[in-house]
């Protein structure tokens, strides 16, 4: 095994051993949903997502990256934040990386940051509820668009696929630092939702999505593409609505449905025009 030369200015001994504490308490988070909650962590990988996780204030547990990647901007930065805040960064070899990493091409750097928690909102004008969807990469992208619209929470009930899990997180791109995502039972959402109208979201049924008032407090209800929302969250809907699908198709994608209707509220809030940012 070929060791990686130190940036000079770096004086941390390199992790070799997969035995390594860090590395298996890594290795336990990406694999185990069971293990992220418990210890309620979760592994951002890449210097982008792990980037975006530093500019929200949240700090890391701590760093796991290469040698050759602190040369970059990116690991330069990393590790002024380390100094100044005192989290690790720890220089492992390319192939504990790899061991680490979930994605099959790890771009050098990954970290494991404390689960955001957030206090639940005194008020809300747009909320989201996703339910029954268990396609990582549909959930995150819904969550990245959630953040991107200005959503004030997420709720999540039981049956939604893991939403600090490797996938998600990496689909999300940052969006759990941004946003407030709550994981509720199906018993107590009623009362997180009351008073706000809650709309929604089916194929073919109830008004056309851009012929309602989205600019009211209102709760948007996004089902799975495999079984729609379940009746325990339907039954507190007070209203539906659809997009229209000239082209035959039976519905739309999760997250491309959840866009459209997501920045209709936007467009309808600024007065007809999308912000300039």
């Amino acid at each position: 095994m070929q060791r990686e030369a130190m940036p000079p200015a770096f004086r941390y001994s390199m992790i070799t051993s997969p035995a390594n504490p860090k590395v298996t308490l890594v290795q336990r988070l990406q694999t185990s949903r069971h293990a992220r909650h418990r210890q309620g962590l979760l592994v951002a990988e890449g210097a982008r997502l792990v980037g975006d996780a530093l500019d929200t204030g949240i700090r890391p547990r701590f760093v796991l990256c290469t040698a050759s990647w602190l040369t970059s901007l990116s690991g330069q930065r990393v590790q002024h934040q380390a100094a100044l805040d005192g989290f690790p960064c720890l220089v492992v070899t390319p192939e504990i990386l790899a061991q680490c990493a979930d994605t099959d091409t790890p771009q050098g750097v990954l970290a494991v940051f404390p689960i955001p928690r957030y206090p639940r909102p005194v008020s809300t004008s747009l909320t989201l509820i996703i339910d029954q969807l268990r396609d990582p990469g549909n959930l995150g992208t819904i969550l990245r668009t959630a953040a991107a619209a200005g959503a004030d929470m997420v709720l999540l009930p039981p049956g939604n696929a893991d939403p600090f899990s490797p996938k998600v997180i990496r689909a999300a791109m940052g969006a759990h630092f941004r946003l407030p995502i709550f994981q509720v039972p199906y018993g107590e959402i009623g009362a997180w939702v009351t008073p706000s109208e809650v709309r929604v979201a089916a194929a073919g049924k109830g008004s056309r999505y851009d012929q309602v008032d989205w600019t009211q407090p209102v709760v948007l209800v996004v089902g799975g593409e495999a079984s729609g929302v379940g009746s325990q969250i339907e039954q507190l809907a007070t209203s539906y609505v659809h997009i229209p699908m000239p082209g035959g198709c039976e519905s739309l994608n999760a997250s491309v449905a959840a866009g459209i209707l997501l920045f209709e509220a936007v467009r309808q809030r600024t007065g007809g025009h999308l912000p300039a940012r």
